[in-house]
């Protein structure tokens, strides 16, 4: 955590304020006297200071050893916002003993690449190629998960081994995508210079609904992997009308929630909602139909991932509601404070 440091106000003159800054701040972004710096208040008690015109760009640089959860070292830093990793030998050792399963991880993440490279060292270094705005992102996410389901259901009711294992590989882009999106929102909490113009309680339920999107496509890909695994005679043509009739319209209900949030839409929030409580009960007989298999088999997992979206849809609702009122309660505390500095 980054430590507080403490100055004293000093007076100059008979009403201007002095305040001594870390000089480890100043080396750092390389700035010298007659720098200009800015100053932006965020609210009555907190001021954030930035250089202008920095020479120096702060980048955060991490070292790690290899070990056998490397995968998971080299995540867990790509979504805290490191720049620079470097891997080293695990202790004892001259060489990296497998680049090969590195080189796989940076492939699954977007930005990353491998700069330098030695027997006994990887430099991996973000590069920011993209310029994906996270609406665009979740949008994404999405699209990419919708996409996998009526993939899915094609597969089950068709035995098509080809379309299964094209869901199963596609879940991959779903999780570079999603952790991109985490990328982006610690940046943005840890940068307040960031250009994502989110409030760190909007940066939460962005989070939670990035999230329920890949939950929906890691859904998808065990609903492929089961795929086989049951009594093709239950498979008849009316089952599948039955199901594409259920999922179309329960993706139109999430894809309206989703629209809801990225607009901070109340009123859509609220119909859709309607909808989504209505849709249960015309839905709810339907999936016990296709649900009467045992709980191995494809047809009863997907009943439970259909009536999953329905949960899915209500909740971004409510998360649009919370994000909106949100944004009218702080524009009107805003108003109120600057009506009050005018008088």
């Amino acid at each position: 955590m980054p430590k507080d440091i403490t100055r004293s106000l000093q007076l100059t003159g008979a009403r201007t304020y002095l305040v001594s800054l870390p000089r480890e701040w100043i080396e750092r972004n390389g700035l010298e006297a007659k720098d200009e710096i800015g100053i932006r208040i965020e609210n009555e008690t907190y001021l954030l200071l930035y250089p202008r015109n920095p020479r120096i760009q702060p980048r955060k640089s991490t070292t790690i050893s290899e070990n056998e959860k490397i995968e998971l070292e080299i995540l867990a830093r790509y979504v805290t916002g490191f720049d620079t990793m470097i891997v080293v030998p695990t202790e004892g050792k001259k060489k990296i003993l497998d680049p090969d399963k590195i080189r796989e991880e940076i492939r699954h993440q977007i930005g990353l690449e491998i700069i330098r490279e030695a027997p006994n060292q990887l430099e991996i270094q973000f590069i920011a190629t993209s310029v994906l705005d996270l609406q665009t992102l979740l949008r994404k996410i999405y699209a990419l998960s919708f996409s996998m389901l009526d993939d899915a259901i094609s597969a089950i009711f068709t035995q098509d081994e080809e379309i299964k294992d094209r869901i199963i590989k596609r879940y991959s882009e779903v999780d570079r995508v999603y952790y991109f999106t985490v990328r982006l929102l610690q940046q943005s909490l840890e940068d307040p210079l960031e250009e994502l113009n989110l409030y760190p309680f909007e940066c939460l339920n962005y989070q939670i609904v990035v999230y329920q999107g890949e939950v929906l496509g890691r859904s998808c890909r065990e609903l492929a992997e089961r795929i086989g695994k049951f009594q093709a005679s239950f498979l008849t043509p009316e089952t599948e009308s039955m199901v594409r009739e259920i999922s179309d319209k329960l993706i139109e209900l999430l894809d309206d929630a989703i629209k809801a949030f990225l607009n901070k839409d109340i009123s859509k929030a609220l119909s859709t909602h309607e909808e989504v409580k209505n849709k249960k009960y015309q839905v709810q007989p339907m999936l016990a139909i296709i649900s009467e298999e045992s709980s191995d088999e494809p047809t009863w997992f997907l009943a439970r991932l259909l009536s999953s979206l329905l949960e899915q849809a209500d909740q971004v609702c409510y998360l649009t509601e919370i994000v909106a009122r949100g944004y009218e309660a702080l524009d009107e505390y805003n108003s109120k404070s600057y009506l009050d500095d005018l008088s």
